[in-house]
């Protein structure tokens, strides 16, 4: 194979070589619920004929509530054996891109109904029940029925800016969260391959990360078996430097992947392998070892010799009727019942009429969520209750996120008619999806104003709430109207009948919450960006185990139809020494984490009820403390379950419950598992119904350790922050010098984020006359757009994207091209310039004149834009048209905010506490400004302090100056401040100061170095434009050897 050959048989899909009869392959198909429509995945028309369809299964969300491994198991198996067959007709690959298993650990996430849940605990129990089901082996060494790939690592769990979002994550959080799931996938599942996803891991591209590809994963986890490979998620590795901005072009970019240990790209960035080693960036053994990795993995799926295990699958096994029953009985299982006051299950002889009402109510392929196939059959909820009913009602009534009532009076009529109304809504993957979180955790459009009108006519009313992520229900809980809530998730081919049985007791609720549902109002406590797991004094916290607010349900909320009395059958012993406990743990056990603590039991009893069913029964065991380990500790971490099936009235099961050693521990502060002594408690379910102490003793014990990362680079260390940095600008002008110091990477003002100059591609500006340039559609001598009077506020976007900035315009404060301009190069030349057509785009929404708000210091004019009107102004007409042009990234997006200078002088003679109305002032800035701009997804924030208004020419010669070099540093130290503090509170975010008064009393103290004669005063002819060339006319010398150009301005 050539370097070439070889370069373009590492992307999906892959080439192949004909001269050595290597044939292409694609590398991407998919089954998370069932065979999935994906690239390497060709259904066969017409619906009937072989492979033309496969099982369709519930979305994970929904089997996940089953708590029954037993069943993850058994549905693995099906989609593995039918995937195969897929593979052996040549109609799918042999490796599937399945399954997920990150955490949904924000209720916003577009993808949580890809996942079993929040808890972590139960991830790993599903990945290893449902990993090696699918590849068909548990061993290293066995041919595999098909490869299983992990999916996404690490720390993904965001749609919005994915692929160039950046988490920093402290070492707990990884140990404790985002990493086990992955552990238990590589090390104990043994899944062939694992994904790397499209975010970057404190500030390294997780495609590029050796950190997590070689340290952790293969180092730590074992991942070196000579088929294991990592493969990219699609464009993850272009997005190294497209969007992360961590290298400078798609060679260097394939070139860290590469190196880091990503083996297979997703699309086409290793094509640019062959420029890359020819750079000296990669060798082309790394390129060898990664193809051994792969063609090593399609052997072991027996691609180019067979695997007589496999290859008699076919078309006679998909879909069988098995298949079907299963697909089934997984939606029955999921189902959670959250409210019900008696009225379920509800009998059709009882109620022969009833109304079906929603936009879940006829249903379909709205029922296979996201990664579906194509299926045998679709049973909606509408046709399966027309089965079961003498007469049946249907009316959409509203859609998803519906805003008319148009539908309303045909659904009322409807339900009044009806002896029984089913409402049927939630959410769906309109609302929830790849590349799509939600925004509210709230019933999306009027649905809740439906329902209420719904239940104001009197009739029995259940809500089936469907969809992946919970909804805030509180409404509904409490409206006595409503007589029961019942959530669906995504219920498969089958849903339409599994929901119609468990309404009307041919099955038996008892799935329970996956997640925790939380009130509409965490999304305005939780920032979707912050990793953080733990809470502090100004975050709740995420996931049952550490949220300190009050859940609307919790995780592991489930309702039954028949009451149970529970007992324990086998409970621990007292006290228990942790030494011990590790040493016996080390014997028969692979991982000291997996070693077995106790295997506690409980006898349930049916003890029967208004509706007498026999019922299933999901037993949750959780562990508590109010001492063991360092604060905080967690509310209570879920560390066994089981699901008991079908138990008679009167008649009890034993279900068992092992805990091991890895449960009874969590990370300290390196991320390391650690069991610490103290008194602990078990209890079963929600509420505690039983419960039982046992003490540990002795000295806290290790039993599974990560790799420490190497630490952050200090910002500080930075030279450029250093006073030396002043030294680099000598040799220029004074206006390039202060900018191109300021934006080369330095003087941040926290230090757990890094910034890259280089990788911006847009510069949003706001200020004053400091900032502000000129624009054809602004207020003239003031804008770039708009002005402050009736009608002139709001543009279109044909006004903005037509925009041009003027130049030379002898308006600006400096005279000529303002810093914003000589630091992006947009509009230095003569003319006008589009700022789309510059490199580094310029769009500056400052005005001239410009304050912080009125609220503290009155307009300069009736038409000057403030600052915080300023920001409302770009958000509400910009932002929404730059979002959708192609060149506009938000991610490589800095935010630059330079104001002050009117404040501090309109406000100099204030009869105030200075500091006090400083600090005021700023967090107007932050609270108005800022953080609608950080909500819009802007993370990269430049604020730039006074410049030395105390030695303006205004106030050299006073003997009082206003505003003094006292005042400039209380209103510098609120900058410095909020700064710091904002960049605390968000770890994602890169919040920059750059002390312009430093850098500018330097060239004040020193003149002659920048070439300027006069520091006191200014040319009197400053704005007559003829000034520039002959400024003799007007008594002056050459206007470039003022420092002032002006009163104010420089």
């Amino acid at each position: 194979m050539t370097i070439n050959d070889k370069a373009v048989n590492l992307i999906s899909p892959a080439s192949g070589v004909s001269g050595i009869g290597l044939s292409a392959y694609e590398w991407w198909s998919e089954g998370l619920h069932g065979v999935a429509g994906s690239p390497g995945v060709q259904f066969q028309t017409p619906n009937g004929s072989d492979f033309s369809y496969a099982t369709s299964f519930p979305l994970p969300i929904l089997m996940g509530a089953s708590f029954d491994d037993d069943l993850i198991q058994n549905v693995a198996r099906v989609i593995g054996k039918e995937a195969r067959a897929f593979a052996n007709a040549q109609k799918a690959g042999f490796d599937y891109w399945t399954p997920n298993i990150n955490g949904f650990l924000d209720p916003r996430w577009g993808r949580g109904l890809e996942t079993p849940g929040e808890d972590i605990f139960h991830i790993q129990n599903y990945v290893k029940q449902l990993v090696p089901a699918l590849q068909g082996v548990d061993n290293k060494e066995d041919l595999r029925q098909i490869i299983a790939t992990c999916k996404h690592y690490a720390v993904y769990d965001v749609e919005t800016n994915r692929t160039g979002q950046n988490y920093d994550v402290t070492q707990q959080d990884l140990g404790d969260y985002y990493l086990p799931a992955f552990k238990t996938c590589a090390r104990d599942a043994l899944a062939t391959s694992i994904m790397c996803s499209y975010n970057a891991v404190d500030g390294v591209p997780s495609c590029a990360s050796e950190y997590l590809l070689q340290m952790v994963l293969r180092d730590t986890w074992g991942f070196t078996a000579a088929d294991n490979y990592v493969v990219s998620d699609c464009d993850a590795v272009n997005n190294i430097w497209d969007s992360h901005g961590f290298t400078t072009d798609v060679d260097s970019a394939a070139a860290v992947a590469l190196n880091a240990g990503t083996d297979l790209n997703c699309n086409g960035a290793y094509k640019n392998l062959v420029g890359s080693v020819a750079g000296n960036m990669t060798t082309e053994s790394a390129m060898d070892q990664s193809l051994t990795r792969l063609y090593h993995a399609l052997f072991k799926v027996g691609y180019f010799d067979g695997a007589p295990d496999w290859d008699g699958f076919s078309w006679a096994d998909v879909s069988t009727s098995d298949a079907q029953t299963l697909a089934y009985e997984a939606a029955v299982e999921g189902i959670t019942l959250l409210k019900n006051d008696g009225l379920l299950p509800l009998s059709a002889d009882t109620y022969s009429s009833v109304a079906l009402i929603g936009p879940w109510a006829n249903a379909t392929s709205q029922m296979q969520g996201n990664y579906y196939g194509v299926a045998p059959y679709l049973i909606s909820p509408l046709e399966a209750f027309q089965a079961s009913f003498d007469k049946v009602q249907y009316a959409e009534g509203t859609a998803i996120s519906g805003t008319t009532d148009a539908g309303f009076s045909e659904a009322l009529s409807a339900a009044q008619s009806s002896d029984a109304i089913f409402y049927m809504g939630g959410i769906d993957t309109t609302v929830e999806a790849e590349g799509m979180d939600r925004t509210s955790v709230e019933w999306p459009g009027n649905q809740l104003d439906l329902i209420s009108q719904l239940g104001a006519l009197g009739k029995p009313l259940v809500v089936v709430q469907f969809g992946g992520g919970q909804v805030d229900d509180t409404v509904l809980l409490q409206n006595s109207s409503v007589n029961a809530v019942v959530w669906a998730g995504y219920p498969g081919q089958n849903g339409g009948n599994a929901v119609c049985d468990v309404l009307t007791g041919k099955k038996a609720a008892a799935g329970r919450l996956p997640v925790t549902q939380y009130p509409a109002d965490y999304t305005n406590e939780a920032n979707i960006f912050d990793p953080t797991i733990r809470p502090n004094i100004t975050f709740p916290g995420r996931t049952y185990r550490w949220y300190t607010g009050e859940p609307v349900l919790p995780f592991g909320y489930g309702l039954h139809y028949t009451n149970f009395s529970l007992s324990w059958e086998t409970q621990p012993q007292s006290t228990y020494s942790i030494q011990n406990l590790v040493d016996s743990g080390g014997d028969g056990s692979d991982y000291l984490d997996l070693a077995p603590f106790v295997n506690v039991s409980i006898t349930i009893k049916n003890a029967g009820g208004p509706a007498n069913v026999a019922s299933d029964y999901v037993g949750l065991l959780f562990l508590s403390s109010s001492n063991a380990g360092p604060e905080p500790i967690p509310n209570k971490t879920l560390v066994s379950y089981s699901r008991a099936h079908d138990i008679p009235v009167d008649e009890s099961q034993v279900l068992s419950l092992p805990v091991t050693l890895g449960s009874l521990a969590r990370a300290d502060e390196n991320g390391d598992l650690t069991i610490y002594p103290g008194d602990y408690v078990f209890s079963l379910d929600t509420d505690a119904e039983l419960s039982a102490g046992f003490q540990l003793t002795g000295d806290s014990a290790i039993v599974d350790t990560i790799p420490r990362q190497a630490a952050h680079t200090p910002r500080s260390s930075n030279p450029l922050c250093q006073s030396k940095y002043l030294g680099v600008a000598e040799s220029q002008t004074m206006s390039t010098a202060m900018l191109t110091v300021a934006l080369a990477g330095s003087c941040l003002a926290r230090t757990s984020a890094t910034f890259n100059w280089d990788s911006t591609k847009h510069l949003v500006a706001f200020g004053d006359s400091y900032t502000y340039v000129q624009g054809t559609h602004g207020y003239p001598d003031y804008s770039f757009i708009g002005d402050y009077l009736p009608g002139q506020f709001a543009f279109t976007p044909e006004d903005l994207l037509s925009n041009k900035i003027v130049q030379n315009f002898s308006g600006t404060a400096e005279g000529g091209p303002n810093w914003v301009e000589y630091l992006t190069g947009c509009a230095l030349e003569e003319g006008l310039t589009s700022p789309e057509t510059c490199k580094l785009q310029l769009w500056d929404f400052a005005f001239a004149g410009a304050d912080i708000s009125q609220e503290f210091t009155p307009l300069h004019h009736n038409f000057t834009i403030p600052l915080v009107n300023q920001t409302k102004q770009f958000l509400t007409y910009a932002q929404p048209v730059l979002s959708k042009q192609k060149s506009f990234n938000l991610n490589q997006a800095l935010i630059a905010i330079w104001i002050g200078i009117n404040d501090i002088g309109d406000s100099s003679k204030y009869n105030v506490s200075f500091p006090n109305f400083y600090e005021k002032l700023w967090d107007t800035v932050f609270t108005e400004s800022v953080q609608p701009l950080y909500h819009a997804g802007y993370h990269n924030f430049l604020f730039v302090n006074l410049p030395p208004l105390d030695r303006a020419p205004g106030n050299v010669n006073s003997v009082s100056p206003l505003p003094n070099k006292t005042m400039i540093g209380w209103f510098n130290d609120e900058i410095e401040r909020h700064s710091t503090a904002f960049g605390a509170a968000h770890p994602e975010v890169k919040s920059m100061v750059f002390d312009a008064t430093t850098l500018l009393n330097y060239v004040l103290d020193n003149p002659s170095k920048y070439n300027i004669r006069n520091t006191t005063s200014y040319c009197s002819g400053y704005t007559d434009p003829d000034v520039v060339v002959d400024p003799g006319k007007y008594g002056c010398i050459p206007i470039e050897e003022y420092f002032w150009f002006n009163t104010g301005h420089m």
